[in-house]
Order: C-alpha cells, then sequence, then structure tokens
C-alpha cells in the first residue's frame, strides 16, 4: 500500500518531466529539419539556447497550467485544449526571450508555428495511448 501511495506522489513530476522532454524534443527537432530542407548548416549555438530556453519556459507554463495532473487513461477534449494552450503561451513566450537573449538571430520564423503543431500532437499522443 505504501509503494502504491509513493507512486502516486511522484507520478505527477514524472509526467511534467516527459512534457518538459517531448516539448525540447520537439524544438530541436523541428530546428534540424528547418536547416536541413534550407540546405544550410544548423546553428548549434542558436539551437541549443531556443531549445533549453523552450523547455524551461515549458516547464514553468506546463507547471502553471497544472496539465502534468490529469490521469493519461481519462484524457478528455479539454485536457487536448489545456495541452494547446500551455504549447501556444509557451512558444509565445519564447519569442521575446529569444529576442533578449540575441535578438532572434538565425530563428527560423515559421518554426512557432511548426513547434505549436508538432508539441501539440506529440503530447496528445501519449495520453491517446493511454
Amino acid at each position: 500500500m505504501a509503494a502504491a501511495a509513493g507512486q502516486r506522489r511522484w507520478t505527477p513530476w514524472a509526467i511534467l518531466a516527459h512534457d518538459v522532454a517531448v516539448a525540447a524534443l520537439v524544438m530541436w527537432a523541428t530546428l534540424v529539419v528547418r536547416y536541413h530542407f534550407e540546405g544550410k548548416p544548423l546553428p548549434l549555438d542558436m539551437a541549443v539556447k531556443a531549445t533549453l530556453a523552450f523547455a524551461a519556459i515549458s516547464a514553468g507554463v506546463f507547471l502553471l497550467s497544472r496539465q502534468h495532473l490529469g490521469l493519461w487513461r481519462f484524457t478528455a477534449l479539454n485536457d487536448l485544449a489545456r495541452i494547446f494552450r500551455a504549447v501556444v503561451v509557451s512558444v509565445l513566450l519564447l519569442l521575446p526571450v529569444l529576442f533578449v537573449i540575441n535578438r532572434a538571430e538565425d530563428f527560423p520564423r515559421s518554426a512557432p508555428f511548426v513547434v505549436i503543431v508538432m508539441a501539440t500532437l506529440a503530447l496528445s499522443l501519449g495520453r491517446g495511448i493511454a
């Protein structure tokens, strides 16, 4: 019984860690693929800064939106809407942060739109499978 209580206590933090890792992976993959199709070398410094900044911002937004407290096996449309809103807010907060860091130099202007779609799908996929 104590193991089950301990497991429930760690579950929300594991969900938050999963969501932040997925968001960071989506940002990284978006930048890599975007530069691959452009035919230019990936500016590694920009990609690392953008990915780390997005992960940090996403962690805060996901925590504040309390999406880590939902039960995956009972995911409903309102949970998916909460994920979409959290991703949009994270992307909108990322842009001024990147502007402060390095004036968003080399950051593809199409990346926010791709990240919104892909991160929402990726975060929803796990919940839909469960």
